[in-house]
């Protein structure tokens, strides 16, 4: 905005007249952003509490504890968190995320959630946080994670067999960095499942009931760095059950039945044993603070694997 001073007002008079322009364009800008956020605040779903920190321009919208059984009508379309956590949820139907496209934190733990519809997280492309912990999943299926798109996308070569649904298949969470299941009832893990999760950082799968791990069960995840799988009923292990884990630094197989051999994965070096507190300290970060720690401070002390405290003296044997 250009503020144009008339010459044949005296010097003091252009001052005051420049000044008083001044203040003026602020109160227009602030008045604008107080209007912004009144419009924010009333679009706001009654159950829940809308909030915006000064220092971040992303909403947070907070409707734990609500006893929903839905996902709740009117939630703004630029909310970035959304909680919905110690619900009654059941379901995540199709297209739940759609109307939510800058949403990159979803929480819904503590809920009832059995399923996850095909198409659930259409629309979900920001999406860097899925929280499901304590929920009643007893499965994931292949296509769950997975978004139609005009584009096509196959993580299958060409002469591959595979039927024109699961090729026409694009990508859906691309920028997904932590997905948190666990204490669920999840007894069986397909390469599949995890498609469509490049960039995933996180996978937790702890409390639930695998009772083995078969051949390239996470292969598509190349950008894991973190994976529990403690307190499950492990007992049978693929010895390619972690191909493609290229930037693996924290393994998590406490409390399992399995026998583990070093072997099991050559490609990795087995050089830091630690106990179970790093993973739970490690754990315990928020979002910023994990991408951080993984990014620049742990990477350089190369693999890190947290097998228990029976594996720490006993290498070879556990």
């Amino acid at each position: 905005m250009f503020i144009s001073v008339n010459s044949s007002v005296p010097g003091d008079d252009k001052v005051f007249f420049f000044h008083s322009a001044v203040r003026m364009q602020h109160s227009v800008v602030l008045m604008l952003v107080v209007l912004w956020v009144a419009q924010t605040v009333q679009t706001c779903p009654d159950v829940c509490k809308c909030s915006q920190k000064p220092e971040s321009e992303k909403l947070e919208v907070d409707c734990h504890r609500k006893a929903l059984q839905h996902f709740p009508a009117g939630v703004p379309r630029d909310a970035s968190v959304l909680n919905l956590g110690h619900n009654d949820i059941t379901e995540i139907l199709p297209r739940a995320l759609r109307s939510f496209p800058k949403l990159e934190s979803l929480i819904l733990e503590k809920n009832a959630i059995k399923s996850i519809q095909l198409q659930a997280f259409v629309g979900a492309r920001h999406l860097e946080l899925l929280n499901l912990d304590k929920n009643h999943i007893t499965s994931l299926p292949s296509k769950g994670f997975k978004v139609n798109d005009k584009k096509s996308y196959s993580p299958c070569p060409k002469n591959s067999r595979t039927t024109s649904s699961t090729v026409r298949l694009l990508q859906g969470l691309l920028n997904l960095r932590f997905l948190r299941l666990g204490e669920n009832q999840i007894g069986v893990l397909k390469a599949d499942m995890f498609v469509s999760m490049k960039n995933l950082s996180e996978l937790d799968l702890p409390f639930n009931a695998l009772s083995a791990l078969p051949s390239n069960a996470f292969k598509y995840l190349t950008a894991l760095k973190v994976l529990g799988l403690s307190s499950n009923g492990i007992k049978k292990m693929s010895s390619k059950a972690f191909n493609g884990l290229q930037r693996l630094m924290f393994l998590n197989l406490d409390s399992n039945r399995s026998s583990i051999h070093p072997s099991i994965h050559p490609s990795i070096y087995w050089q830091i044993y630690l106990s179970i507190y790093l993973y739970s300290f490690f754990h315990s970060f928020d979002i910023e603070q994990k991408l951080t720690l993984l990014n620049y401070v742990l990477v350089p002390v190369s693999r890190i694997f947290l097998l228990g405290h029976s594996c720490l003296f006993k290498i070879w044997e556990c």
